[in-house]
């Protein structure tokens, strides 16, 4: 009973103007009081305030208050103007202390942060279907952010509205679907140009994307909209929601918005993937770009600055450590070369339709033993006797080509198995090598799967799909399950 009193008594004062925590803050100067009996403040709330002292400190480091530290005497004790100056020095060292601690924490949030982003943008560009990616980057920003909605949404040029196209979280009555676009009309004058848009509750005179009825029954109190641009163009708006009051700091909106730039080239990617998906030239194109991105590019990257490095090492006369380098430079050379070969000799393999898949599979391995030294035995049953139709073809051997070429890269394999057999109007096709094997796991974690979720996504193209199986020194299966015909 005594502390809800005390507890009453200090909120009447703090509203009268007594609060001393306050006024040290605003002023950034120390409150010192040699006799707690002489000032009116502390009346019906300290006990025994004669000869008792009250000192409350600002807490500075590099110019900024940090925080506040306050001292109250025992009964009949005081703190001597001495004291105060000492205990002032101590104050300082609390405040770097305080300082120092912020700014590692700041620090560590700013690394997890970049690692969730890293992580996410993973995530992101995992898919290559528009709505996957949708899907994931609303519950992605969610989690990143801690919002308690994640929404994205995007416009629909034809009808010149904005469409909700993704949400993640828990809501409790749908979201407007369409919303009309003026672009005229606050907000939609600065969303278009780039610029976010802060909700609160509390706040008035505040420009809205929804209902005052739709933000009730939702009880959301806070929101950020920031805008997805593409070289200027708007493209829609990512919505994170919150349901308690929530201060948008600039490291919050700086964070959303290099979110939005993954966004929206992960959504790029996703369309022209969408749109090229029924063109296999197109579609091989596409492929082969990302890979050269992911191998050539890469690796051209590494050679120009291994090159300067040995260049440097030359002019400062260090032959021998140049000599070192110029060997490590053409060892890349050489796996490049064997990469780029592999490439065109997979792009010149194709299936002709009179000569039939099998036909066409046996031809490829014999040249793939003489130029790479794998040996690879295929085996198919006798009841393979149906032809794959062209459709089929055309995305089963890029399939076998890429699993060939995990193996020659990653797996120091000496021998891989190919067993074909069928099932129906279905046929299954297991790659096993006897190599050093891996974690799935650890490669998707890592985010070089772009090769594998390229055969996933070819198998699921067709009607069929993909698994993958390994454990380090256990060698690998790569399971292709499709249909012998895509169904009309």
């Amino acid at each position: 009973m005594a502390f809800q009193k005390n507890k009453k008594e200090i909120d009447r004062r703090r509203r009268a103007g007594y609060d001393i925590t306050k006024e040290v803050i605003q002023t950034n100067q120390r409150v010192y009081i040699p006799d707690m009996s002489t000032d009116p403040r502390f009346e019906g709330i300290w006990e025994n305030l004669k000869g008792r002292s009250y000192l409350k400190l600002p807490l500075i480091s590099r110019g900024t208050l940090v925080g506040v530290l306050g001292i109250v005497a025992p009964p009949n004790q005081s703190i001597s103007s001495r004291s105060v100056e000492f205990l002032k020095v101590i104050g300082n060292v609390f405040g770097i202390a305080i300082d120092n601690a912020l700014l590692f924490a700041h620090t560590i949030r700013g690394e997890q942060r970049a690692q969730s982003l890293y992580q996410l943008g993973l995530k992101v560009t995992s898919s290559l279907t528009v709505n996957s990616v949708l899907e994931n980057v609303a519950e992605s920003s969610r989690e990143l952010m801690e919002a308690d909605i994640g929404l994205v949404v995007l416009v629909d040029t034809e009808s010149n509205q904005m469409v909700m196209e993704a949400i993640a979280g828990r809501v409790t009555d749908l979201i407007p679907r369409f919303h009309k676009i003026s672009k005229n009309h606050l907000p939609w004058q600065e969303l278009i140009t780039g610029q976010p848009l802060i909700y609160n509750r509390q706040s008035s005179h505040q420009h809205q994307l929804y209902t005052n009825q739709f933000l009730e029954k939702e009880d959301v109190q806070s929101y950020l909209a920031v805008p997805l641009m593409q070289r200027s163009v708007f493209l829609g708006l990512l919505v994170l929601m919150y349901r308690h009051p929530q201060h948008f700091t600039q490291s919050d909106i700086n964070t959303v918005f290099r979110l939005t730039h993954q966004i929206v080239l992960s959504v790029e990617n996703a369309q022209l993937y969408h749109q090229l998906h029924h063109l296999a030239v197109f579609e091989e194109r596409d492929r082969l770009s990302r890979k050269l991105h992911d191998d050539l590019s890469q690796t051209l990257g590494y050679l120009k600055i291994k090159a300067s490095m040995t260049e440097d090492l030359l002019e400062n006369g260090n032959l021998a450590k140049a000599s070192d380098s110029l060997k490590q430079v053409k060892k890349v050379c050489e796996v490049l070369y064997t990469n780029v070969r592999e490439e065109i000799f997979n792009l010149r393999t194709h299936v002709q339709e009179q000569q039939g898949f099998f036909n066409a599979l046996r031809e490829y391995l014999s040249k793939y033993r003489t130029h790479y030294g794998l040996e690879v035995d295929l085996m198919v049953e006798k009841e393979c006797l149906l032809n794959i139709t062209p459709q089929v073809s055309c995305q089963l051997m890029p399939i076998i080509q890429e699993a060939l070429s995990n193996v020659r890269k990653h797996s120091q394999a000496s021998k891989v198995y190919l067993y074909c057999s069928q099932k129906d109007d279905r046929i299954c096709i297991l790659i096993e090598d006897n190599g050093d094997g891996f974690h799935p796991s650890q490669v998707v974690e890592s985010g070089e799967n772009f090769g594998i979720q390229i055969m996933r996504e070819r198998a699921e193209s067709i009607g069929g799909s993909l698994s993958l199986k390994s454990k380090p020194g256990q060698g690998t299966k790569v399971i292709i399950n499709t249909p012998m015909k895509i169904q009309n």
